[in-house]
């Protein structure tokens, strides 16, 4: 997997940059890594590119969105100047960001095992 493609994306969709990207550059590589042991046959993986490094960066995204969330610190939430005021919630864009892992996610559904699964015939 590309992982440098997957840095890309993930920073377009959480819209970070610089220093603010390099601190969650971990969570792209533990998203990739997800991928490349669930896919069914690793050919897909470079057959394929743009939807396992979507998903994998949109999966870092939402990773990232939830670690931001339980960091008080982490973000400025609202700002003021003069009679202009604007606040942020921190769940703001948590709801879209997991509706886009969906969507990712069953994009690329098919080629995925799932050990957690078993079809077995059960004795009558």
């Amino acid at each position: 997997m590309d992982y440098e493609l997957v840095f890309i994306r993930f920073c377009e969709l959480t819209g970070l940059s610089g220093d603010a990207a390099e601190r969650y550059h971990f969570l792209c590589f533990e998203a990739a890594y997800y991928f490349e042991s669930i896919v069914t046959d690793e050919e897909l993986l470079t057959t394929m590119p743009e939807a396992f490094c979507s998903a994998a960066a949109a999966l870092a995204a939402y990773n990232c969105s939830l670690i931001r969330a339980a960091n008080p610190e982490d973000d400025i939430s609202d700002f003021k100047a003069g009679d202009l005021s604007v606040s942020f919630t921190k769940t703001q864009g948590r709801a879209e960001m997991k509706e886009y892992l969906d969507m990712c996610m069953k994009s690329i559904a098919p080629f995925l095992r799932d050990d957690n699964f078993a079809f077995e015939a059960t004795p009558l």
